[in-house]
């Protein structure tokens, strides 16, 4: 009866074992493209990865995380536990980023809705358009858009 439980206890031991090589496996040839495909769809945005890999037990190693418009990283780790890799929704307790780059862009040029104005005030508006229009020192130029440059930094 000993012996039984012994092997049962060894089959369903390699049975784990297998399933975590094999996964393994799965994860380090198909990963890079199942990672790129739900990263695009989740972000809406062009994604690309250099590269893909994992290690025992749980730990998955990624390089050069560009995604278009937002951020790049060099290396990304995430380091996982023997358990987290059976839940249903993955779960990475430690997240290690390596020369993280956030792309900021500041939008100047967002157009606000135009507020209706007082009947004076457009007279009064009329009145120094004609002026403009009429008086020869007057330069006819509009003021530039108000622009704001922010570089790339690094975290």
């Amino acid at each position: 009866m000993k012996n039984w439980i012994k092997v049962i206890l060894a089959a369903l031991l390699l049975l784990f074992l297998s399933s975590l090589i094999c996964l393994h496996v799965l994860v380090n040839l198909k990963g890079k493209d199942l990672l790129i495909a739900s990263l695009s769809k989740a972000l809406k945005r062009q994604v690309k990865i250099a590269s893909l890999t994992t290690s025992f037990p749980a730990n998955v190693h990624i390089r050069d995380l560009k995604v278009e418009g937002l951020f790049s990283v060099n290396e990304v780790y995430l380091y996982g536990g023997m358990l987290n890799i059976f839940r249903k929704n993955l779960r990475f307790p430690l997240v290690k980023l390596i020369h993280p780059e956030v792309d900021i862009n500041l939008r100047s040029n967002i157009e606000k809705p135009a507020l209706p104005a007082p009947a004076a005030a457009e007279a009064n508006t009329a009145r120094a358009n004609a002026e403009i229009a009429v008086s020869p020192q007057a330069p006819a130029t509009q003021p530039a858009p108000h622009k704001i440059a922010v570089p790339k930094f690094s975290v």
